[in-house]
């Protein structure tokens, strides 16, 4: 019976104490990153608001349990005399705490401010602190890179928007966001954004600055963002933009090192595409006709070759199909002096003139009366166009002789 009376006796006690005003909720970041020699706004936001009662905040340096009793605050809303020295003059009330905002800032940031603490909240009245929540901040001497969007795959002629963006851990230290081409610059591109703070879905406020240009073809631009503080403090995110594109520059590789006379040639498709192609197709042209090839791979074997056979090629990915233009297989043979091949001689001057049909190109020589040529006598091959090779004899003579023009190469001789 006394103990229940004491029980009651320590709950209206309670009551009358500490109230009976639901418990603040103090959220903040469980980690921040703060630039050395800026400063930092750690956020903080709480629940319930305060309604006609004022609300003390403190920021404390976390140690270990032994030196508990003996911490000091870095800040300190009520008492600025108890800050701990080192924080004097660089700490105050960020936020607007009637409205729920209890952020604090840290000025002119230093390698040693790094460590965990803890932002604690309590009614003016309140003899004892909460334990609070903890943040850790992280201090380093170099600005954290940018965040640059990744578009992922494009098409050539596609009017692309790229978002750079940097979060600010001290908004009033604010940086520049600069764009820079590393390869492509695109004619007409275009710069937006970055005058105004943006906040998102995290703690921080955001810069952010938009580039907008057209992709280029025939090449993946690469485009680098900047983040630049004072002092040259800097850092940067780079984007290689991946450029899709239908298949160009096609056209047929002969692969066989010699296509023989009625012989056979492997043939080789060849050209750009991204993604890769899909499909092929293949058609002959001989004398006029055109015959479509079975096979729909990137090499096929065309047999009897003749001189005349042009062979084409197309190649498809989903973006669309191209053509290579057509191409003759080069077909080899022996060599052929052709009838038109003569000798005129008008009493002293002989002049002859050989033609010889060939591939690969022959070598002619001449022979007078089944012999060497004589002396005085010179010869020159003038020209080699389309396969056939003209070659000329000339000299002086009293008499008419017989001429013979003969022609050999690797493939056999006339």
């Amino acid at each position: 019976m006394a103990l229940d009376a004491l029980i009651r006796i320590f709950t209206i006690m309670s009551a009358s104490v500490f109230g009976t005003r639901a418990a603040v909720s103090v959220s903040v970041p469980g980690r921040v990153l703060a630039l050395e020699g800026s400063c930092l706004v750690i956020p903080c936001s709480f629940s319930p608001a305060p309604a006609a009662q004022t609300m003390e905040l403190q920021l404390v340096r976390s140690s270990t349990p032994f030196f508990m009793m003996l911490r000091r605050p870095v800040f300190s809303s009520e008492r600025s005399d108890g800050v701990h020295p080192d924080f004097k003059e660089r700490t105050a009330l960020a936020g607007n705490i009637s409205a729920g905002d209890c952020s604090v800032s840290i000025s002119s940031i230093r390698s040693n401010d790094q460590n965990t603490y803890q932002l604690q909240m309590r009614e003016r009245g309140q003899r004892s602190w909460p334990a609070g929540s903890k943040v850790n901040i992280s201090v380093t001497g170099s600005p954290e890179p940018p965040e640059l969007t990744d578009p992922g795959p494009v098409k050539e002629g596609q009017r692309l928007v790229l978002n750079c963006s940097a979060r600010l851990s001290c908004p009033s230290d604010r940086p520049r966001l600069l764009w820079k081409w590393e390869r492509g610059d695109p004619a007409g591109s275009s710069v937006h954004g970055d005058t105004e703070l943006q906040q998102d879905t995290g703690w921080f406020p955001v810069l952010q600055t938009s580039l907008v240009f057209t992709v280029p073809r025939h090449t993946n631009p690469r485009v680098r963002c900047e983040l630049e503080y004072p002092n040259n403090r800097r850092s940067s995110a780079t984007r290689e933009i991946l450029v899709h594109f239908p298949p160009r520059d096609v056209w047929v590789q002969v692969v066989s090192a010699a296509v023989r006379l009625g012989g056979n040639a492997l043939l080789l498709c060849s050209c750009k595409a991204d993604p890769p192609v899909s499909e092929y197709q293949w058609w002959s042209v001989e004398s006029g006709n055109t015959r479509i090839l079975s096979k729909r791979t990137h090499t096929v074997r065309v047999y009897n070759v003749s001189r005349d056979t042009r062979v084409q090629c197309s190649a498809a990915n989903r973006l669309g199909r191209a053509s290579s233009r057509p191409t003759p297989l080069n077909a080899q043979y022996a060599p052929l002096i052709l009838s038109r091949s003569s000798c005129d001689w008008d009493g002293t001057l002989l002049s002859c003139s050989c033609f010889v049909d060939s591939n690969p190109r022959p070598a002619v020589t001449w022979s007078v009366n089944g012999s060497h040529l004589p002396d005085g006598f010179n010869t020159s091959s003038s020209s080699y166009v389309n396969h056939t090779l003209t070659a000329t004899l000339r000299g002086i003579s009293d008499v008419p002789l017989r001429v013979e023009c003969h022609a050999v190469s690797a493939l056999g001789n006339h």
